[in-house]
């Protein structure tokens, strides 16, 4: 069985247009795996694997973060906190 760091979050569309956004997914060392823009809900969902993320067996559910963003002296801080666990398909 696979396991990996999978899992998904959601950004508003004015925080994917920001001019340091693809900092915050480089300090995520995030892979997207599927970028999807939620017309009704004027937001991103990003699925996608990240350091940030805890490890999820092949076949589970993808866990729901939220991402916070700080600038500490310049520097990005991203952290990701689990919304939703995970859950196996049965």
């Amino acid at each position: 069985m696979k396991i990996r760091q999978i899992g998904k979050f959601y950004l508003d569309k004015e925080q994917v247009y920001l001019s340091y956004f693809h900092k915050i997914l480089a300090v995520m060392e995030f892979v997207p795996l599927r970028v999807q823009f939620i017309d009704d809900e004027n937001r991103f969902e990003y699925i996608g694997l990240s350091c940030k993320f805890q490890k999820v067996a092949e076949g589970s559910h993808v866990p729901t973060y939220a991402i916070k963003v700080t600038n500490q002296n310049r520097k990005i801080i991203v952290d990701a906190e689990l919304i939703t666990p995970t859950k196996t398909n049965d």
